[in-house]
């Protein structure tokens, strides 16, 4: 299997690190104001993987929270389109605030949400345990926790030669 072609979805700790889920480490600092500071700067690998995938997880949380402010309809909840239509609708919002952001440098809504010392807030981690719990197997699991050390590993590799 080609590891470069696997996907999955960076995804807080209420879920499993299993196939298709790439979860945080747990008992490491995880959320970006623990990193705050030059003597808070990560110390080993799997705290760089964290500061990642929170610092990752900010900027998708900022983008959406810009959408909901920018497109009513993400605020309502599209529950009434069909997966395929609400697919299209996120690609559409992607596309019009990209263009938005290149033509009107200026907007206020992407601006407020455009620094990084925005945190946006967690996920609701019931949300998350209700829809993970029982989902994969444990040789899913392991094959997950097999691809997050690669990755580790590459990012500590390529942080201390920096």
């Amino acid at each position: 299997m080609d590891k470069k072609k696997d996907k999955y979805y960076g995804v807080d700790a209420g879920f499993r690190n299993t196939k298709g889920f790439l979860v945080p480490y747990k008992g490491l600092r995880y959320h970006l104001q623990d990193y705050r500071g030059s003597e808070r700067e990560p110390q080993n690998a799997k705290e760089l993987f964290n500061y990642r995938h929170s610092s990752l997880r900010n900027v998708i949380e900022r983008t959406f929270g810009a959408w909901k402010n920018r497109f009513r309809i993400l605020k309502q909840g599209m529950n009434h389109y069909d997966i395929d239509t609400q697919v299209k609708i996120g690609i559409a919002y992607a596309v019009l605030h990209n263009y938005l952001q290149k033509c009107q440098s200026s907007d206020e809504i992407f601006m407020v949400y455009e620094h990084e010392d925005i945190v946006a807030e967690d996920i609701d981690q019931q949300m998350a345990q209700s829809n993970n719990v029982g989902s994969s197997s444990r040789s899913h699991d392991r094959e997950m926790q097999v691809q997050r050390e690669e990755i580790v590993c590459t990012m500590w590799e390529d942080y201390i030669k920096d």
